[in-house]
């Protein structure tokens, strides 16, 4: 399924965006749309950015706030759609028996995405939002080769940077990913900005406040992005690794897309931290 969408009317010799909305058809396992926005210059882009929703499936939202800035820095967006009925488990990339994988159609998009329009799509910038900074970190962990920049905002919990903890609470064993191996100490050389409200840290209902969780992390999302990035830091440390991971407070806001966005300031700081 294809529709494409013109943005503006180009002026004499210009290029027009280009917006697209497709679905990718794996062999196995359900479908995933996914919206695709080509700025207007350079002709053949090769920033991409993917960019992940939470679990308000809000992916309108984050195309709207994003495709100015992606238009002004000349950057590809591919923002995929993952179900919630098909993709229940995408924070944690569809565990064994919870979930339809969600890396690896993902991988299969950003294939087609270079085959339709020739792309370099090997490497890529990857934000998300809450429920997609989980998924989006949880990618990088198994897929860092194909991660050039990781942005996370809002994530509730993260997969901790402890060999003793099996995952997705730790980066030690994995057994509910068959096929792909964790790629932690690539992951660690990738640069990082990690973005919380800094209003919040309220335990809603869409937290895990798991015990084990809030002992190791701490009790809200601010205080677990503050942790993580201290953690992150004293891992690569350990292992001799030069990281780039970085905590960006956002003023005057809580868990809301919408709010970092607009008091925040989240995707100008996002574009700005990955391209400037």
């Amino acid at each position: 399924m294809q529709e494409a969408v013109v943005n503006s009317k180009p002026e004499a010799g210009q290029q027009t965006a280009r917006e697209y909305r497709f679905v990718h058809r794996a062999k196995t396992g359900p479908a995933l749309p996914y919206h695709l926005y080509l700025p207007s210059q350079p002709a053949t882009p090769q920033r991409v950015l993917v960019a992940v929703h939470g679990i308000s499936r809000n992916v309108e939202q984050h195309l709207a706030a994003m495709r100015p800035w992606a238009e002004r820095y000349g950057v590809v967006l591919v923002l995929p759609h993952y179900d919630r009925c098909d993709f229940r488990d995408y924070q944690r990339l569809g565990r064994a028996d919870k979930g339809a994988r969600a890396d690896l159609p993902l991988l299969g998009v950003l294939d087609e995405v270079h085959t339709m329009f020739g792309i370099d799509t090997r490497r890529v910038g990857l934000f998300g939002f809450s429920g997609g900074a989980q998924f989006a970190h949880r990618f990088a962990l198994f897929h860092a080769q194909r991660v050039s920049r990781l942005g996370l905002a809002a994530a509730g919990w993260y997969t901790w940077p402890e060999p003793r903890l099996d995952y997705p609470l730790g980066v030690g064993r994995v057994t509910a990913l068959p096929g792909v191996q964790m790629q932690f100490d690539a992951m660690l050389a990738i640069p990082i900005q990690v973005f919380v409200g800094e209003h919040d840290d309220q335990r809603d209902r869409a937290l895990n406040t798991l015990a084990a969780i809030d002992r190791l992390q701490g009790r809200d999302r601010r205080a677990r992005a503050v942790n993580w990035v201290a953690a992150m830091c004293d891992a690569a440390a350990q292992r001799a690794i030069a990281a780039d991971v970085r905590l960006q407070v956002l003023p005057r806001t809580h868990h809301s897309f919408r709010k970092a966005v607009t008091r925040g300031q989240l995707i100008e700081r996002l574009f700005r931290s990955f391209y400037e």
